[in-house]
Parts: structure tokens; C-alpha cells; sequence
């Protein structure tokens, strides 16, 4: 987040997008571990981009059972290497990113654990003692192919790398307006 913010150029669903505002669960209160990465959901985004020029390859329906409808989107932003700081928090690997288990089909979504994403790729967690099988909603290889697509518009020229017009705010958190307001309206 040292380098995105609204305003920031970004490859969405096959084109060139931006990022327009912070997501509708941007809660960067949440805790983070020794490496600076949050430990649960934390900074998302919202985006726009042209949806005539988006390519299917980066776009496609999904469907989650007992969910409903969803869609996954290729997204890919250049995060300029500007210092020391941002080289190493783009360094961090998946040993050292922990995410929580949550599960959401219990009321209160009570969290059942934590674990590593180098975890999650494997194939297989234990959680509570129990083995449960793992596999990512994410595809490494279009991730690469992405990466790929967004160096080589660099290199062209023909993909501007561009400065954030503001910076997200720090230290936000998820209240809800009855929180805010302090209590229960009637």
C-alpha cells in the first residue's frame, strides 16, 4: 500500500483499469504479523476499468455451491521498487504470509485457526486436528501470464506506470453505522 492508491493504473480483466477507491472491506486496523502482512482480509480495492475491451481469458463466471454466483477477474498492479522498504515487502514469500480459517457457515463466522499460504498450496491443512483438503481460487499460472503481459506493456510503452492521486487512509476499521451512531436505532 506504499506505492497503490486511488487513481493508480492497473491491468483489469485483459485492459488497462485504475483503482477508484478503497474496497467495501478495506479495514487496515487488522493485526499483522512479524513481516508486516495482515493477518486476515485487510486492503481491498475498488476498480474500474472498460468492460468492452476486458478479454474472457481474464474474466470468467464462477459459481460456489451453496454461495451463489461470483466472478473471478485478473487483476495485476505494477508496484514500483522505489527503496529498500518496498523491496523487501515484495519479498516475502508464502512461509511467512499466515491467513486466518474461517468458517462461514456458522453464525458469527468463528475463526478455526491460522495458516500459512505455503500451507494452503499444498494441498492439505489441519485444522482442529482434522485434515482438510486445500485448493486455491487463484491460478498461479494465469497470475504469471499476467505478470508477464504487464512487463512486456512496461517495457513498450505502451503501460504508464502512474502515481497514486491520494494515498488510502491508515489505520481504517469495518464499524457499522449502528456502531457509529452508538447503538441501536428504533
Amino acid at each position: 500500500m506504499k506505492t497503490i492508491g486511488i487513481g493508480t493504473r492497473i491491468f483489469l480483466g485483459g485492459t488497462q483499469g485504475f483503482v477508484v477507491w478503497p474496497g467495501t472491506q478495506f479495514n487496515t486496523s487488522k493485526p499483522k504479523n512479524e513481516h508486516g502482512v495482515p493477518m486476515s482480509n485487510s486492503a481491498t480495492l475498488a476498480v474500474m476499468g472498460n468492460l468492452k475491451e476486458m478479454s474472457s481469458e481474464f474474466l470468467q463466471a464462477a459459481y460456489y455451491e451453496k454461495y451463489g454466483v461470483s466472478l473471478f477477474v485478473g487483476i495485476g498492479i505494477p508496484i514500483p521498487v522505489l527503496n529498500a522498504d518496498i523491496a523487501k515487502c515484495v519479498s516475502i514469500r508464502n512461509e511467512q504470509i499466515q491467513t486466518t480459517v474461517l468458517d462461514y457457515g456458522v453464525e458469527g463466522t468463528p475463526a478455526l485457526g491460522r495458516v500459512t499460504y505455503a500451507e494452503l498450496r499444498s494441498g492439505e491443512i489441519e485444522v482442529q486436528g482434522k485434515k482438510i483438503r486445500t485448493a486455491p481460487v487463484s491460478s498461479l499460472s494465469k497470475a504469471r501470464k499476467i505478470a508477464e503481459i504487464l512487463k512486456q506493456s512496461i517495457l513498450a510503452g505502451e503501460f504508464e506506470i502512474s502515481k497514486p492521486v491520494q494515498m488510502f487512509p491508515t489505520n481504517t476499521s469495518l464499524k457499522s453505522l449502528k456502531e457509529i451512531k452508538g447503538g441501536d436505532e428504533k
